[in-house]
């Protein structure tokens, strides 16, 4: 669990350090954090990353956006990919399922869900 590298790309500092004492509570130490999907993808081409949670509402940037960027590169195809939004209305999870999102989910959310999508995609 330990050697995980998650990448939490939220515009949010505060939902980023939530994420980030979350994780660690469940035994998660490495956490990076970015505010943007364009910086985001910085880390994920560095090959560092093992699992990415990303908000859906940024900019310049948005999460479903660097999804799709995560997708199409070969390298990154296979990245488990968590999209978090306040809106996970049924068309926004299609949406999101479409792109190739492993896991939607919907703001606000707690350890235990946490920990459960965690232990679904088998982290």
């Amino acid at each position: 669990m330990a050697q995980a590298k998650i990448l939490v790309v939220d515009d949010l500092e505060s939902m980023r350090t939530a994420l980030r004492q979350a994780l660690g509570k469940l035994g998660f130490d490495a956490v990076i954090e970015c505010a943007d999907g364009a910086e985001a993808l910085d880390w994920l081409r560095s090959g560092e990353i093992t699992l990415v949670i990303s908000d859906w509402q940024m900019e310049p940037m948005d999460g479903l956006a660097l999804l799709k960027e995560v997708r199409n590169d070969a390298r990154l195809r296979a990245l488990p990919f968590i999209l978090v939004s306040g809106e996970a209305t049924p068309s926004l999870r299609a949406r999101a399922n479409a792109a190739g999102a492993s896991m939607v989910l919907s703001k606000p959310f707690g350890p235990e869900a946490l920990r459960d999508a965690l232990a679904g995609l088998g982290h």
